[in-house]
């Protein structure tokens, strides 16, 4: 599988961090794409602000429009290639095992739109947050498939954008409605149409807050 690691050009020390964990696990189908830098190019072109404040009550911050910005380049390369990939940015913690998932020479036996490889925001306080309980196998990992129900995730739902595997079709449909002005954030996962999501019960990557802070701003 195909690791896509999203990197600020500027951001040297975070690539190093990456490419280390790489080269320990010796991974080598992966590719650096580079981030968007918001501050410097968002405009009525290219963002919808009004549309994004009737949907999030507030402005949309320059680093929310390059994030997802950054996530559509990439499903552009997905889209072309048509292979399921991997996501990461460049600030997360690899767990080993994780190379089992990477390497692994079997399709994973289930139909998603995206799988989640590390931890939601919340999920130290609820544990089961979005879940349905509801398990597949792959690799002799388990796979819980989450609520796409607004009504039953409630008022936060599971995003993220560290780390995830996503398909070409749901990276086309992602930018579909993404596009061409970014009116939406780039974990707004439910707003996408996607039917089919999923966590890992392992954690394979954290972000690593303690020594890189979020570039959203």
């Amino acid at each position: 599988m195909k690791l896509y690691i999203l990197n600020m050009k500027t951001d040297i020390a975070r690539k190093e961090f990456i490419l280390d964990q790489l080269n320990i696990l010796k991974i080598k189908n992966y590719e650096f794409v580079e981030a968007v830098n918001g501050k410097e190019h968002i405009s009525d072109n290219n963002c919808d602000r009004d549309k994004f404040k009737s949907q999030y009550c507030r402005d949309i911050l320059p680093g929310e429009w390059g994030c997802a910005t950054s996530h559509i380049q990439i499903y552009d390369k997905i889209i072309e290639s048509n292979e399921i990939s991997m996501i990461l940015e460049d600030d997360v913690i690899f767990d080993a095992e994780i190379i089992n998932i990477i390497k692994s020479a079997k399709p994973i036996p289930f139909d998603f739109d995206v799988i989640f490889l590390n931890k939601h925001h919340a999920s130290n306080i609820f544990p089961n947050y979005g879940g349905t309980n509801e398990y597949l196998e792959y690799e002799n990992f388990r796979f819980e498939q989450l609520h796409t129900d607004r009504i039953k995730i409630g008022l936060m739902p599971y995003w993220t954008t560290a780390s995830y595997i996503i398909t070409p079709t749901a990276a086309k449909k992602v930018k579909q409605i993404n596009t061409p002005k970014i009116h939406r954030l780039a974990d707004s996962w439910y707003d996408f149409g996607l039917e089919k999501m999923f966590k890992s019960e392992k954690e394979f990557f954290k972000q690593n807050q303690k020594t890189f802070a979020s570039t959203v701003r």
